[in-house]
């Protein structure tokens, strides 16, 4: 069954709504838009979402080009305490006069400054920050803060209601060199209208022979499942999760590497129990399971890790369940429990949790 399209500001929102409301590490959340009155609004959205649990944004102003050097990076960079210690998240407008010469070499200095910092902002600063782009910065974006670039949650795009054609999407991401090669040739299919915009996003990628992020591929695939359109989901999952597999094998085993290797694995589950392609999902979950537990073994616990652990017990849990074997689903059912009676005593009460 097909679902009607999200208008764009909707769309946008439930893309950052669900960077939010999970945020408990560093997150960074790119905004590329050219709809300002449309990023006022999901700007309010977001805050009035922090509000409820008494983290408003904090967002500072830049009246000229130099403030995002000289007022915003310091900010970004060496929060106060008081303001990490509570996880209150950051707003920073960085998309003042597009097109303006003085204004593009800031951005650049701005996102290159914080790209070096990239290490301690994961290790030191736990809280989300947004940075809102002109619309075209992708590409800008990901050539001047490549670090940051890999480790963002999905990207959220806003135009103006007369450019939300699929012509005009921005791309998702930059061409990566890599050995990886798209297996299948449903993937170059001609883009239709009535796909999601994330879908169309991945093909126009596809098209150009760039690589999309691992998390933008994952809300691709999802808009897919949830569009019906499981036909080409499948396809999406099995790129991504080889993909995953070669940076890994090229590479190292990052915990960035790794962790978007696990997501890619659930994302390919995902689809093939939707698909009732139940071993396979089972062979996904379950390495996207051990890969989680050798994370939490090599680099220690995190919320995100037990949460994604938690997630794999639970999937398993599901097709252990679907094929029959209720022992088995009993106990993944169990540790998943555990896992969250865990992470609820060692890092706090959320709604979430």
């Amino acid at each position: 069954m097909n679902h009607p399209k999200l208008p764009p500001l909707e769309a946008a929102w439930q893309t950052l709504r669900s960077s939010l409301e999970w945020a408990q590490e560093f997150g960074l959340v790119f905004v590329f838009c050219s709809d300002r009155d449309a990023k006022q609004a999901l700007f309010q959205r977001a805050n009035d979402l922090m509000q409820t649990q008494v983290r408003p944004f904090q967002r500072p102003e830049a009246r000229q080009a130099t403030d995002l050097i000289q007022c915003l990076l310091p900010i970004a960079i060496n929060p106060a305490s008081v303001h990490v210690d509570v996880g209150m998240p950051l707003w920073l407008d960085l998309d003042g006069h597009p097109g303006a010469a003085s204004w593009d070499e800031a951005r650049r200095e701005f996102l290159h400054r914080l790209n070096e910092r990239r290490a301690a902002l994961v290790r030191e600063h736990g809280r989300t920050v947004v940075l809102a782009l002109p619309l075209d910065w992708t590409k800008p974006t990901a050539e001047a803060a490549p670090d940051l670039w890999t480790i963002r949650q999905p990207s959220v795009y806003l135009e103006p209601p007369e450019t939300q054609g699929f012509a005009q999407q921005p791309p998702s991401s930059v061409q990566v060199v890599s050995s990886v090669s798209t297996p299948v040739a449903a993937l170059h299919s001609p883009p239709s209208r009535d796909l999601p915009a994330a879908v169309l996003r991945w093909q126009a990628g596809q098209d150009r022979g760039q690589a999309v992020s691992p998390w933008d591929a994952a809300q691709a695939i999802e808009a897919a499942l949830a569009s019906g359109h499981s036909e080409l989901a499948w396809p999406m999952a099995q790129e991504t999760a080889q993909r995953a597999r070669t940076l890994v094998a090229e590479f190292g085993k990052s915990p960035e590497r790794m962790r978007d290797l696990a997501v890619a694995l659930h994302k390919l589950g995902d689809v093939a129990q939707t698909m009732g392609r139940l071993d396979e999902a089972q062979q996904a979950y379950r390495e996207s399971e051990q890969l989680t537990r050798t994370l939490m073994t090599d680099f220690g616990k995190s919320p995100d890790r037990m949460r994604d652990l938690s997630v794999s017990m639970g999937k398993l849990g599901n097709v252990a369940q679907a094929l029959g074997r209720l022992d088995e689903a009993q106990q993944a059912y169990r540790e998943s429990e555990q896992l969250t009676r865990s992470l609820v005593a060692d890092f706090g009460r959320t709604p979430e949790r």
